[in-house]
């Protein structure tokens, strides 16, 4: 550690209690698991407007706040505060974010100090606890878009369409339509040819409903063919086209649908779901695929707190 701080002794069930809301409330952890990532961690009582870290470098640790406040700021723009019982540093290691962000202690703080390195392993040991992290990271990322007039969504030309022919989709073509939308760096072509398999094609007529607000998020959408158009309670309105996917952060987070979706235009939908319980199986059998979409939502969520913070959008969210 390179500021001023003071080691300190911290209760295991308070430590616990901080461990789990890294993860989520809703996240089912094992003793074990909590018990290794507390083995990992040092408690630190941090004195006021300390810098904990600076733009154009990575974070090198997640700051657990048991008691105290941080802000986080990018180009001299608030981009959180946050207090007891959240975490920070996470969403930018996770991201990769080369750029960083300024962070500093508004007042004394009790933090829990963990190298996300430890972290990275301790979720490559235990499935469960990046299991917890897919689930807190969508659900930040629904925070945000509500947070947000649009949502969060920005103008884009949708993909190519592809002529869907009356017969079902063969299993080459639903690995191509999962691939051009999930947009992976790499190509896990095995891992996609599983969710492939697990996915099952739908063909829904125009002005149909897909569903409504409040109701159980278990399955996404991929757009193959046809137009969506999604509707918050704040009257944001967004459009989904060909190689579109919709229902993710939901589905994954658990969490209720935050919008309507209807079909839209001229075109009946074809369209490929995936349940969450084959999302799920396919990330315990693949991690690697997990930590991609771990980086895929943590970027996320960084790009619209950036738009947040540049529209004054004024929220506090744990990261």
């Amino acid at each position: 550690m390179n500021y001023p701080y003071t080691p300190i002794e911290l209760g295991p069930i308070e430590q616990m209690h901080a461990l789990r809301r890294l993860f989520g409330a809703g996240a089912e952890l094992s003793h074990e698991a909590l018990a290794g990532i507390a083995q990992l961690t040092r408690a630190q009582r941090v004195a006021a407007n300390v810098e904990l870290a600076r733009e154009g470098e990575p974070f090198p640790y997640v700051y657990l706040i048991v008691q105290g406040e941080l802000e986080l700021s990018r180009a001299g723009k608030r981009l959180g505060l946050f207090s007891d019982g959240n975490g920070v540093g996470v969403m930018s290691a996770l991201a990769r974010d080369e750029a960083g962000f300024g962070c500093r202690t508004l007042k004394e703080s009790t933090l829990l100090v963990l190298r996300m390195a430890d972290l990275f392993e301790m979720m490559e040991d235990y499935f469960e606890l990046m299991h917890g992290a897919l689930r807190n990271v969508a659900a930040e990322a629904i925070r945000w878009r509500n947070a947000l007039p649009d949502g969060g969504f920005l103008p884009h030309a949708p993909a190519e369409c592809v002529e869907c022919g009356k017969g079902p989709l063969g299993l080459v073509e639903r690995i191509f339509h999962l691939r051009r939308t999930i947009g992976l760096e790499r190509s896990y072509i095995d891992e996609l040819a599983e969710l492939a398999r697990a996915a099952r094609e739908i063909r829904v007529p125009r002005a149909s409903p897909l569903w409504s607000i409040g109701e159980r998020a278990d399955h996404l959408l991929i757009v193959v063919s046809g137009n969506v158009t999604g509707r918050t309670r704040t009257g944001g309105v967004f459009h989904f086209g060909p190689g579109d996917i919709l229902g993710n952060l939901d589905t994954i987070s658990g969490e209720p649908r935050w919008f309507d979706a209807r079909v839209d235009g001229e075109s009946d939908l074809v369209g490929l779901t995936i349940d969450s319980e084959a999302i799920v199986d396919v990330w315990e059998d693949h991690p690697d695929l997990g930590f991609a979409f771990l980086r895929m939502l943590s970027r996320l969520v960084l790009e619209l707190r950036v738009r947040a913070a540049q529209l004054d959008t004024a929220l506090v969210a744990a990261q």
